[in-house]
């Protein structure tokens, strides 16, 4: 019996190590990763990228980063510049708030990132409407893997979405007369179909605002519903076809001058045809000349 019960614990004892192992692995593997879900009440921005998710992650960061810090300044007071310890308190503390003001979340969908805003101070509405017009002033080519950046007002549960919606829609949206659209996408959720959703928002927006109208090609305000799983990202987008529909790529191109194809047209346009013309001119002319030389000379010769 004492065999067996030594034996009986060996086990026990090296099934202990392997899930402690497992265990350990598993959290090494996680570190490096976001652990933070999409859920309820969150704001930000829904990214689409291809393929390289990482580098669009760290793209995002940067451009939002540099948007927000022009947008909202540091308005805390400046310590003692002969304070030396409180100058490196206060730099440190603005690196953190920085560190703090985005953060990923996880979407569980493929080249989708969700960017989620820390600072009660940021607005993601304002923070998108000044991103487009430094790129429309400035035309600034640094956005390479990044492709729609879509401003979120608000994230909610999918059995939420009708109540939730009419709420921000009551106190965002505008009152005047206004044409609109409504687009909805569902993603790796079976439990709801994009054109009930659809109805349902359609029909809040005539009972709240009936001045409102239906228009398919250039809508004022774009309404947009992404499903996640089981959250939903609620987005009101103005001047849905200024900005390229919200595409940052197809929005520089629509914006850098053409000066290239310019060059390429004086490379390969008129120019170029002239310059055959004249060479073929000048063979037309030289072709002919040595042969009536030589056939002179030729008749002298033989006279």
């Amino acid at each position: 019996m004492d065999g067996n019960v030594k034996q009986q614990e060996r086990r026990n004892r090296r099934d202990n190590k392997k899930k402690k192992r497992y265990y350990c692995h598993n959290k090494r593997k996680e570190n490096g990763r976001v652990r933070v879900e999409l859920e309820n009440g969150h704001c930000g921005f829904l990214i689409t990228c291809n393929q390289k998710e990482y580098q669009c992650l760290q793209e995002s960061y940067n451009i939002l980063n540099e948007i927000s810090d022009q947008l909202y300044p540091n308005s805390a007071l400046h310590p003692d510049p002969n304070d030396i310890e409180a100058c490196i308190k206060a730099e440190l503390e603005a690196e953190q708030k920085t560190n703090r003001r985005f953060l990923q979340v996880k979407t569980r969908c493929k080249n989708l990132l969700f960017i989620r805003i820390q600072d009660d101070q940021v607005d993601p509405q304002a923070l998108s409407l000044a991103l487009w017009k430094d790129l429309e002033q400035n035309r600034r080519q640094n956005c390479r893997y990044i492709q729609r950046i879509i401003p979120v007002i608000r994230t909610c549960r999918t059995d939420k979405i009708v109540t939730i919606f009419d709420e921000l829609f009551e106190r965002l949206a505008s009152k005047s007369v206004c044409s609109f659209l409504v687009q909805c996408r569902i993603r790796n959720y079976s439990s709801m179909t994009e054109r009930i959703l659809q109805e349902s928002i359609i029909e809040i927006v005539r009972e709240r605002r009936p001045n409102w109208y239906v228009s398919l090609d250039r809508p004022d305000q774009f309404i947009q519903i992404n499903v996640l799983c089981k959250a939903a990202c609620i987005s009101l987008l103005p001047d849905y076809n200024r900005y390229a529909k919200y595409n940052l790529i197809e929005f520089i191109k629509k914006h850098t001058p053409n000066g290239d194809d310019d060059d390429d047209d004086r490379k390969i346009g008129m120019p170029t045809s002239n310059k055959q013309s004249e060479n073929v001119e000048n063979k037309d002319v030289s072709i002919p000349q040595p042969t009536e030389d030589v056939r002179t000379t030729t008749c002298e010769q033989q006279s």
